[in-house]
């Protein structure tokens, strides 16, 4: 209903009625909340850092809620279709869940509304929004199945966007918000393929179309839009 109405305005009222009626009637139906104060700061905080680690101390924190009702909150805004989470890839399944989530919005249109942004176009350079955006492709394109994504992150700092599951075989995505010129690796990338030895991998952009190989790797530089 929002894209196809006529005018901006038109557009505006109606996601504004769509979030309004969520956030202060549905969530209080469904979670049984008087005061939706701290539920609406945690939608704000999360859509202003979306694709960072989330830590969950420092949240409940912030909000001024005790960690069980942060979960309850979180478990809420995933399963009414509000947030994605995507937890860190690791060999060993107790680390997966227990380590920092990360978290995307499931409509792009609802977080910026949230943030201003919805009328005055976001930033065009933002890194995050652009990997939003390309987690829900993943999602949506068949290339992928469905399968699960993690993200990829080390101690020291080496991180992968998004490890994606296809039936035994892991495949690192790398995002990038911009056109690039040439296929140049970033050490995480060398040092993921390194480790993990994964027979392909993909640089996702907005113009470049190549692929080769590095270390045994099938590297895919594809444009964003050959998700679809």
């Amino acid at each position: 209903k929002v894209v196809l109405a006529s005018t901006i305005e038109e557009k505006r009222n109606i996601i504004k009625e769509i979030y309004d009626s969520y956030v202060e009637k549905d969530i209080q139906n469904l979670i049984h909340i008087e005061k939706t104060e701290n539920f609406i700061h945690l939608v704000s905080v999360l859509s202003s850092q979306i694709g960072q680690l989330v830590n969950k101390t420092e949240l409940s924190k912030t909000l001024n809620i005790d960690r069980e009702t942060l979960k309850t909150y979180l478990w809420y805004l995933e399963k009414t279709f509000i947030i994605n989470r995507i937890n860190p890839f690791f060999s060993n399944i107790r680390k997966e869940l227990t380590k920092m989530p990360l978290f995307y919005f499931t409509d792009i249109g609802l977080r910026n509304y949230n943030r201003n942004q919805f009328v005055t176009p976001p930033d065009k350079t933002d890194g995050f929004l652009f990997q939003n955006f390309i987690y829900q492709l993943l999602k949506e394109s068949k290339m992928f199945n469905n399968s699960k994504i993690n993200y990829w992150r080390t101690k020291d700092g080496a991180e992968v966007d998004f490890i994606a599951h296809l039936g035994n075989d892991i495949i690192p995505i790398e995002v990038k918000n911009s056109s690039l010129d040439s296929t140049e690796l970033s050490q995480s990338i060398h040092n993921f393929i390194a480790l993990y030895k994964p027979k392909k991998l993909y640089l996702i952009n907005k113009s470049l179309d190549s692929v080769f190989v590095s270390n045994n790797c099938e590297i895919a530089a594809i444009p964003f839009f050959k998700l679809l």
